[in-house]
């Protein structure tokens, strides 16, 4: 078998196991796909974002996997959101907004609806940087996404963080 056979059956068994919840397996087969293929930008992505969710990221990591991403595929929205959710987290507020800009003029040239996580990370950028009715609008964009779907949708701490602020902010 060749090495991209390989990465690429890893890389099935990692999304299944993302899918799953299971983050610990999912890293384990995405480390072995990009064993095989270091240039899997969408593993990168994966990886970059996965690393976000744990307690103590290594957010340095994060951001140089996802920035390899990127570099791989500069107009994948997806990859566009991982990138700037994890500048976001290490502070480079500015940046984090370039790319988010990006993201959403891609989104609105291509006819995509932003996604929840997508809304959701947007609102966080302008809650922390004091545009609290932009943070409410993307918010209230994530909800109502979420509302048409619930069953479509597995982050459940993020509605949850949502509902929250919208509970104590009325």
């Amino acid at each position: 078998t060749t090495p991209h056979f390989k990465s690429t059956i890893y890389q099935i068994i990692g999304d299944t196991y993302s899918l799953l919840n299971n983050d610990s397996l999912s890293m384990q087969m995405y480390d072995s796909c990009l064993i095989y293929d270091s240039n899997n930008a969408d593993v990168l992505n994966n990886v970059a974002y996965n690393i976000t969710k744990q307690p103590n990221p290594d957010l340095k990591r994060a951001e140089k996997m996802a920035a390899k991403a990127i570099e791989l595929e500069p107009d994948n929205t997806y990859i566009i959101d991982t990138y700037a959710w994890i500048l976001f987290l290490l502070g480079d507020n500015f940046l984090s907004e370039f790319y988010f800009d990006k993201l959403l003029r891609i989104e609105k040239e291509q006819n995509i609806e932003p996604s929840i996580e997508t809304l959701y990370h947007i609102g966080c950028l302008y809650l922390k940087t004091n545009r609290l009715e932009q943070a409410k609008e993307m918010w209230q964009k994530a909800l109502n996404i979420y509302n048409e779907n619930p069953d479509n949708f597995n982050e459940t701490e993020i509605i949850t963080t949502i509902q929250n602020f919208f509970n104590n902010n009325k």
